[in-house]
């Protein structure tokens, strides 16, 4: 069974220009990632997908210190509101582009079915996705704000999602997709030489100390890190980096072909 499922993290970085000022839909991004899914779907696997919000959840999430928790500070909850609307915007868009490709989508929410406590998954109440899946949906679910036991509220990370959903799955392999082609030896990198084909967690650790003060690396240490957790705890054997944007890839991957540019991540 645990073949025919592929569950997925499609990363905020793919889904949006994490570095632009704005916060703008760009449907050709969008397009190439439901094309990229619609290819493995159209072999009879079944999807999960979990998203990152990228710029439009970091901005508000950052102007109102939301990831700080509940500070009793009443423009929070104002910031609640529109870091929901501008996410939103973006799933909204992201449905579009699925729909386009006749892919049959069920858009879940964290902050429904998911409780923290103290930044970390307490609580998930996977009924109504296990169900919604087995009616031969796919659910897609993005990291959101939840309700946190000790904090208040806190932001509940498309990464934590994903680890979370293999382990009640028992999905031994997970798949990131990024707009690069997967982990570098060094930032910026400067051919695909650099590009990390096999990492064993020893060695993740090691380019990890290497990263720590490059921020051209954004946001790979806190996936790098919590993949080296997942395998650590056999949550996961092997967890897949690769460039979604590229449309074919994630269908070579799970045909097997080992010649697609990628990121191996195992213990």
């Amino acid at each position: 069974m645990e073949k025919d499922i592929i569950l997925l993290k499609v990363g905020g970085s793919a889904l949006t220009d994490k570095k632009s000022p704005k916060m703008e839909i760009d449907m050709e991004r969008l397009a190439k990632i439901a094309n990229s899914l619609k290819l493995v779907y159209d072999m009879g696997k079944k999807l999960i997908v979990v998203t990152g919000v990228g710029i439009h959840g970091h901005k508000p999430v950052l102007k109102y210190n939301i990831h700080k928790g509940w500070q009793k500070k009443e423009n929070q909850l104002v910031g609640l509101v529109e870091a929901q609307y501008q996410v939103n915007l973006l799933r909204n868009y992201f449905l579009k582009a699925l729909l386009s490709v006749q892919l049959p989508v069920f858009q879940l929410y964290a902050s429904s079915i998911i409780q923290n406590h103290n930044r970390s998954i307490e609580n998930i109440y996977i009924n109504n996705l296990k169900a919604f899946f087995n009616l031969g949906l796919i659910p897609i679910i993005s990291g959101d704000v939840v309700p946190d036991k000790e904090l208040g509220f806190s932001v509940c990370s498309g990464d934590d999602i994903l680890f979370e959903l293999a382990r009640i799955f028992d999905l031994k392999t997970v798949f990131f997709g990024m707009d690069v082609d997967g982990i570098y030896k060094k930032y910026p990198p400067a051919s695909m030489s650099d590009l990390s084909p096999v990492l064993t967690v020893e060695s993740a650790v090691q380019i990890l100390k290497s990263l720590e003060n490059n921020d051209a690396s954004g946001s790979i240490r806190g996936k790098v890190k919590k993949s080296i957790d997942a395998l650590e705890k056999n949550v996961v054997s092997k967890v897949v980096f690769f460039n979604i944007l590229k449309e074919e890839y994630l269908n070579e991957l799970v045909k097997g072909n080992s010649d697609v540019p990628k990121t191996l991540l195992i213990k």
